[in-house]
């Protein structure tokens, strides 16, 4: 993806990326820290959209968010491999090294800030999902 009229490339951190991701599989709660700030587009890498949109297609079931439910999902609408299969699941996992506390909303605005998103603008959809908590 680049910026149109230009051969530069959007800014984005794809570490930061991994880390939401990871934090997400790893720790139960974390989606309610991050879900106001993120949306699937807000990830550059397709692969993260599609992690990030089954994590949220997984909370609007109300079903558990761990790294089997996320793989589960995404064999069954046939997408695991295009992620990187569950090794890349498993490497998302790995490189958060403890359970994030507030780190995961700093990380989450760091994804929306250097994908181009304006900081503190909410998602419907996502007020939407904390009021059904």
């Amino acid at each position: 993806m680049t910026l149109e009229g230009t051969n530069r490339a959007l800014p984005y951190d794809e570490s930061a990326e991994q880390q939401v991701l990871g934090s997400l599989l790893i720790d139960r709660d974390a989606i309610f820290k991050v879900a106001d700030l993120l949306g699937k587009d807000d990830f550059y890498l397709a692969r993260h959209q599609r992690i990030y949109g089954t994590v949220q297609s997984l909370l609007e079931r109300r079903e558990r968010i761990d790294p089997l439910t996320v793989q589960i999902e995404l064999a069954r609408r046939e997408e695991l491999d295009r992620v990187g299969g569950p090794a890349y699941l498993r490497e998302l996992t790995e490189l958060v090294a403890t359970p994030p506390r507030r780190r995961d909303r700093g990380r989450g605005r760091r994804v929306r800030r250097t994908h181009g998103h304006p900081p503190g603008t909410r998602s419907r959809r996502a007020a939407h999902l904390r009021a059904a908590r």
